[in-house]
């Protein structure tokens, strides 16, 4: 994820299926995306919209881009995805990367040295053809292809490709190194010799013990200790705790009841109360909620609280209660000086979480678990930072 300029680009750079028609998903094998990197569009924009479409380097780092790609490379990814953008200002063609030659066979296979499979991406020839606007669908097909496509998402009717090929504009010897390359795939997966799995297996494996203990540990491992004044965590015993939990839905008008937990099985250690006044200490979780990317419009994304659901109003009127411990859950790379600044006299510890249960932040404020998460990305100090930030630099 990157904030620039007070926008957020929400899409994934670790490959996973989620809705695009199936990407990636063919194989199983593994896989990257989005090559060369995403995060720089012009002032933080998505690429999915025609206002998006631009990707910038104001700071010259598209390098920077690459280095991730080079490491899935060499750790043997089978197939990377290239995304919508249009380098703009650089060497690079001015069209997609997903149509652009010099980036998926010059610098993607000759240089990198990638062996595995180009996925288009979903919907670049009919729905997000940008720098090739004006080409007919099976010009765009042509070119796609030329540029080093190997498979083409979000479209199950060949018809327009197939017309292409008859008719000439897309050479048959790209259609020829595509089926090529997945084959190969298949093949080395086994596909061919034995296509089946066995049905039975899935009850030893799906929410078997041994891996609900790993996804357990992983979440605990994730949690990241932002600020501890004066060494406040880990709790002491016996101290009496008002835990809530924060979350509206973004769009929800009206008051939305809190999520006040009373875990029993901290009770030797700490006593949990039901109201801010009745406690010594208050661990407040704010669950910031986003505007949905789909559908969108060329109205920026802001990372601020206000901006995400939070009535920042309430939340430091609860705040000035008490002591109180911050957690912050960062889907996104939030800003959240409405409600902490280093300055802020009642917060005394400030924790990331990424989407972790209850019981998994517990065990890190309490000290079962010794927090040793890293952020994965800058946490803004103000929104003007965000504003003055070049696309392509790191915060």
């Amino acid at each position: 994820m990157a904030a620039h300029r007070g926008y957020v680009r929400r899409k994934c750079i670790a490959c996973r299926q989620h809705n695009e028609g199936g990407s990636f998903g063919f194989s199983g094998g593994k896989a990257a995306k989005h090559f060369p990197g995403g995060g720089a569009t012009k002032n933080g924009f998505d690429p999915h919209y025609d206002y998006g479409k631009e990707e910038v380097f104001p700071g010259g780092m598209l390098e920077n881009n690459l280095l991730p790609f080079k490491a899935a490379i060499d750790a043997g990814t089978s197939a990377i995805m290239p995304y919508y953008s249009i380098p703009v200002g650089t060497k690079y063609e001015e069209v997609a990367y997903g149509f652009n030659k010099a980036i998926l066979r010059e610098l993607l296979r000759k240089q990198l040295g990638f062996k595995g499979i180009i996925n288009s991406d979903t919907g670049p020839i009919n729905m997000m053809p940008w720098g090739v606007e004006d080409l007919s669908i099976e010009d765009r097909y042509a070119k796609a292809l030329e540029a080093g496509v190997n498979i083409f998402s979000g479209n199950a009717d060949p018809t327009l490709l197939l017309k292409a090929a008859k008719e000439g504009s897309a050479q048959i010897k790209y259609i020829d190194e595509s089926v090529l390359w997945l084959l190969e795939e298949k093949f080395m997966l086994g596909l061919f010799e034995n296509p089946y799995v066995d049905e039975k297996k899935a009850n030893e494996i799906v929410g078997n013990a041994s891996f609900q203990a790993k996804a357990d540990l992983a979440q605990r491992k994730s949690i990241a200790l932002l600020r501890n004044q004066d060494k406040f965590l880990p709790l002491n015993g016996g101290i009496k705790v008002y835990f809530e939990a924060y979350f509206r839905p973004h769009g929800r008008t009206g008051n939305t009841e809190p999520q006040i937990y009373t875990k029993s099985e901290y009770s030797n250690h700490i006593t949990f109360v039901n109201t801010p006044d009745a406690a010594d200490i208050v661990l407040l979780w704010v669950k910031p909620s986003m505007r949905p990317l789909f559908p969108s419009n060329d109205k920026p994304l802001r990372v601020v609280l206000s901006e995400c659901a939070v009535d920042v109003g309430d939340i430091n009127q609860l705040i000035a209660k008490k002591p109180t411990i911050l957690a912050i859950n960062f889907t996104s790379p939030f800003v959240i000086n409405e409600i902490y600044n280093e300055e802020s006299p009642s917060i005394k510890a400030v924790l990331a979480t990424f989407g972790c249960t209850p019981e998994a932040l517990l065990d890190v404020v309490t000290g079962k678990f010794k927090p040793q998460g890293k952020m994965p990305f800058t946490t803004p100090i103000s929104e003007d930072a965000v504003l003055k930030n070049k696309e392509d630099v790191p915060g």
